[in-house]
């Protein structure tokens, strides 16, 4: 049906000694995804959805609550090179994907939402770093000439094979902005 994006149901439970809130969401899809890598801090996923259909009750929570038994991605885990170059003083890397849906309300006699309609996919990554000469040259010259290049956004947890190892490709990507302000004292920082 219009080429629909894979759905799933979401259940947000809050449960205190006596007293249970549960909110299940149903026919959730995804139209963006950020992944933050922050210096000092845990790799953050955020998501926005669309959905169909939310219901409220008070009684237990479906699902079982099992504390995970991995580690999560921390930001020494990452690593990102940029047209062959790795970017040794990254301090944040955060990389959007939004899929521009489009939540249709037909004249139906329906208030629900028909079936999301993906619109066109924007994939948008925002480096923070200390400049330096072999990174602020790459970047300065890669922006001025408006260059297309490729990314690898490494995320590796564990020295075993695949087990905790994410690397995402990014193709024909452009810097559309760099700012490199000039300060008195401190690092030079600059966010590309």
């Amino acid at each position: 049906a219009l080429n629909s994006p894979m759905s799933f149901t979401l259940e947000d439970s809050k449960t205190a000694p006596g007293s249970f809130f549960t909110r299940t969401v149903k026919g959730c899809t995804l139209n963006s995804v950020t992944l933050t890598a922050t210096q000092g801090e845990k790799v953050q996923i955020e998501a926005n959805y669309l959905a169909q259909i939310l219901a409220f009750s008070g009684g237990t929570s479906t699902s079982t609550l099992t504390i995970p038994s991995t580690e999560p991605y921390l930001w020494n885990h990452c690593s990102l090179v940029l047209s062959g170059t790795t970017l040794a003083t990254a301090k944040e890397v955060s990389l959007e994907i939004n899929n521009n849906l489009q939540g249709p309300h037909y004249l139906n006699g329906s208030r629900d939402i028909s079936v999301p309609i993906l619109g066109n996919r924007e994939n948008t990554l925002r480096v923070t770093l200390d400049l330096d000469d072999q990174a602020g040259n790459l970047l300065y010259s890669l922006y001025k000439n408006n260059a297309q290049f490729n990314s690898t956004f490494d995320m590796n947890a564990d020295s075993s094979t695949g087990s905790l190892h994410t690397i995402i490709f990014l193709s024909g990507c452009i810097i559309k902005s760099m700012d490199v302000p000039s300060k008195n004292e401190g690092v030079v920082e600059s966010t590309v």
